[in-house]
């Protein structure tokens, strides 16, 4: 059961949710001075609803953290493939000055492996 407390930081970034985070505590805490007086169900839900509060939390922050993971990759792959790209290209460019142009890839295909290994760098940062 997805409560509103859970939509409402789903939506929100880490600033947000530890803002909501320190509310919620208050609020909570303020609820559960306020429990002398409740029965025993009223004091379970509250506690059950904390547990909510603080599950919601943890999860959002190791959707963050994973995304952070993806993101690092991301940027190494883009970093490689932009370097392959690159060395390649130079490597073609070479052949082609040292031979007058009978070895390596023609020189629009070297303009083009250029182009995208500054892409893909531009990319990764």
């Amino acid at each position: 059961m997805t409560s509103e407390k859970t939509i409402r930081i789903n939506e929100k970034g880490l600033k947000d949710i530890f803002d909501d985070a320190i509310k919620d505590h208050v609020i909570l805490t303020k609820k559960s001075f306020d429990m002398n007086n409740k029965s025993i169900d009223e004091i379970k839900n509250s506690i059950k609803e904390q547990k909510e509060v603080i599950d919601t939390i943890d999860n959002k922050i190791k959707e963050i953290e994973k995304d952070a993971e993806h993101k690092n990759l991301k940027k190494i792959i883009f970093e490689v493939l932009s370097q392959i790209f690159i060395i390649v290209s130079a490597i073609s460019i070479g052949a082609n000055l040292t031979s007058g142009g009978s070895n390596g890839f023609p020189m629009w295909l070297n303009v083009s492996l250029v182009i995208i290994g500054v892409v893909l760098r531009r990319i990764s940062n």
